[in-house]
């Protein structure tokens, strides 16, 4: 459901560009051309990633932040070092745009009960039998803002969909969900950067490109034994990394044939 729905309920739940003081140049795109905008324009050319949206800003929290959204928007600090030689930074733009392209946005940012919220306000949306809201102010906002961007098209093809949603909800482990998707983010600025030592070193200091929905609770920095890093490990080991540097290899190499 969420390959559908994402960026639309990504647009309901986001804290919205205010906070960044993003210039009305950079809001026309005219960032594509530093060497952080180049990065993320590679780095979406391999992941095939037309849909999203590249600015430079201020952010006192991270030098980069992806806020979810209808495109989802990824915004670097002036400062971001594009070059080719940056590991940290190769992680941060990958995870952030492989979250993108896996459209997990949403459940990456929100924590579980809230996700529930949302999604219980997106099926009142579009099915009679959806319970009411806990929330009454709070449902309105995030209904108003999917519907401001939600095609007729999505619509029709989300109605089945959230109806076996809401069918099987107690069957649905959505913090088990949630901490899928940031886990596939980490999987993906890992597979970009190739340098576990040095990705989990900047796991530690940067746990979370999450930060485009401020009222996110900020949780303690992880070390080497927690479970994010701990899974990054042997993610690092397995097979499935080795075949992902693999597929990335063949796509670097028919860009540059193509360019």
């Amino acid at each position: 459901m969420f390959d559908l729905v994402d960026p639309y309920l990504g647009e309901a739940a986001g804290g919205g560009l205010d906070p960044f003081e993003i210039s009305r140049k950079s809001m026309k795109g005219g960032d594509m051309e530093t060497p952080a905008g180049k990065m993320a324009a590679s780095f979406a050319s391999l992941l095939g990633l037309s849909e999203f949206r590249f600015v430079i800003g201020r952010n006192p929290g991270s030098k980069l932040a992806l806020v979810p959204g209808c495109p989802p928007t990824v915004v670097v600090t002036p400062e971001f070092d594009g070059s080719a030689g940056s590991i940290e930074n190769a992680f941060l733009m990958g995870r952030a745009l492989g979250l993108a392209w896996a459209r997990r946005t949403t459940p990456a940012f929100l924590d579980p009960a809230r996700l529930w919220r949302l999604l219980e306000t997106f099926a009142r949306m579009l099915l009679d039998s959806a319970p009411p809201p806990a929330d009454p102010a709070e449902d309105r906002a995030w209904a108003k803002a999917v519907k401001a961007v939600l095609p007729r098209w999505a619509r029709k093809q989300a109605e089945p969909l959230m109806k076996e949603f809401m069918e099987r909800r107690s069957e649905i482990d959505l913090a088990r969900f949630c901490a899928d998707s940031r886990e596939i983010a980490q999987r993906m600025g890992l597979v970009f950067a190739a340098d576990p030592s040095h990705c989990l070193r900047t796991l530690a200091a940067n746990p979370d490109c999450f930060e485009g929905i401020p009222s996110r609770a900020a949780g303690p920095k992880p070390g080497l034994q927690d479970e994010p890093a701990r899974r990054l490990v042997l993610f690092a080991l397995s097979d499935e990394y080795a075949e992902a540097r693999r597929r990335l290899g063949h796509a670097v190499v028919a860009e540059r044939e193509e360019t």
